[in-house]
């Protein structure tokens, strides 16, 4: 009974926070606006209208947010699930990775899995219980391409295109063919960073020059020149 009760309090805070939260006085209200604005209010009448709604919408916001936090704050995972996706993204509330982490380490302690994902990218690191990849330390070339490889195909993890790029280049700076391959693939079909031709065919050409399969019949299958 408890947690269905949560639940409702917090869908409750969610359409609060969307802005669609309005209690009985403000419907009241509303209807008694409409019925005035029929009658041909000023434009000066209607401005003051609008300026009332909208500074009602922002208590009914800032109340739904603080229940929320309410909620969260006595153990509840989905709240704080919520919370964090709120700092992390800057959802009605401004960005805040710091923020989102804390509230996503209190989920991860209760087990929450996508918590976990969120806290593993704002770290930079993934999970290697859930992965089997070890940290990757600055000079790990092959730990960063593993590691690039798990968001690229959303194994573990949820599938990130761009923290897939962040942790291809790292290998491929250090000369990681396998890493120049697939950072090539991502310039040339523009996955996770802006399209360009360019990029991939010096990254292709690296993989390439270091006798990499892939790269190789990727040139060929493209028509991009080898030299």
């Amino acid at each position: 009974m408890k947690k269905i009760l949560s639940i409702f309090i917090m869908i409750a805070c969610i359409c609060f926070i969307a802005g669609c939260g309005k209690g009985n006085d403000t419907q009241q209200t509303d209807t008694d606006i409409q019925q005035l604005t029929d009658r041909q209010l000023s434009l000066k009448q209607k401005a003051a209208i609008d300026e009332w709604n909208r500074r009602n919408a922002e208590r009914d916001r800032e109340a739904g947010f603080e229940q929320l936090k309410k909620i969260a704050g006595q153990g509840d995972v989905n709240a704080q699930n919520l919370l964090g996706r709120m700092y992390y993204e800057g959802l009605s509330v401004p960005k805040n990775d710091a923020e989102a982490f804390k509230w996503f380490q209190k989920a991860a302690a209760q087990g929450d899995k996508v918590a976990k994902e969120y806290m593993a990218k704002i770290k930079g690191t993934t999970d290697a219980g859930n992965t089997g990849v070890k940290a990757a330390a600055p000079d790990d070339a092959e730990a960063q391409y593993k590691r690039g490889g798990l968001y690229y195909s959303g194994q573990g993890v949820a599938k990130d295109y761009g923290e897939a790029m962040k942790w291809y280049h790292k290998a491929a700076d250090q000369g990681h063919a396998g890493a120049q391959f697939m950072l090539g693939v991502l310039y040339f079909n523009g996955q996770g960073v802006t399209q360009d031709t360019a990029e991939a065919l010096k990254w292709l050409r690296k993989s390439a020059a270091q006798g990499d399969a892939n790269a190789k019949a990727f040139l060929e299958q493209t028509g991009l020149p080898q030299q």
